[in-house]
């Protein structure tokens, strides 16, 4: 049986929809939240605490789970409300980092969504497989890393990243 661990912001309320999804596969789920999927990794003692938790679980895979609508996302875009938290922070740099591109201000909501999820998702991903706690437990035990855009509204999965180091968006 395949243990995954699914990261996953609190505010889309995910774990129904992963588990219909996963429902025919030989999987046992298992949950790690952040708001917005915005890793605390900085801080050394959430580093440790997922690697404990990664161990203790002796989990084989991590999918990173982003809905289209989770509302940090919607905020980026909307500008509805001020940056509060960390995760409004690392959002607004991959926005503004994407407004560079001509075609991204001109793509409809659910583009930039996906975007802005697709960037988020790669990039955690990246602070996943470079934290110096982490990397070694993940390569050590060849453990899968993936990372899905959802349109949970939809009941759809839009897009899956597998990650590898050498990954270049």
């Amino acid at each position: 049986m395949n243990r995954i661990l699914n990261l996953i912001c609190p505010t889309s309320h995910l774990e129904h929809f992963i588990t219909k999804k996963t429902y025919h596969e030989n999987v046992v789920n298992y949950y790690v939240t952040s708001l917005g999927l915005g890793l605390h990794l900085h801080k050394q003692d959430q580093a440790e605490q997922l690697r404990t938790t990664l161990e203790r679980l002796n989990i084989e895979e991590i999918r990173l789970f982003q809905d289209v609508n989770c509302p940090f996302i919607q905020n980026v875009i909307d500008r509805s409300r001020p940056c509060e938290f960390f995760i409004d922070q690392v959002l607004e740099e991959i926005y503004s980092q994407e407004v560079s591109y001509t075609d991204f201000e001109k793509a409809d909501y659910q583009n930039k969504a996906k975007k802005i999820a697709e960037r988020n998702l790669i990039r955690q991903m990246e602070t996943l497989q470079q934290h110096t706690t982490l990397s070694s437990y993940i390569e050590q035990r060849n453990m899968a890393l993936k990372g899905l855009i959802v349109n949970k509204a939809e009941n759809a999965v839009v897009k899956e990243i597998e990650y590898s180091p050498r990954y270049l968006a």
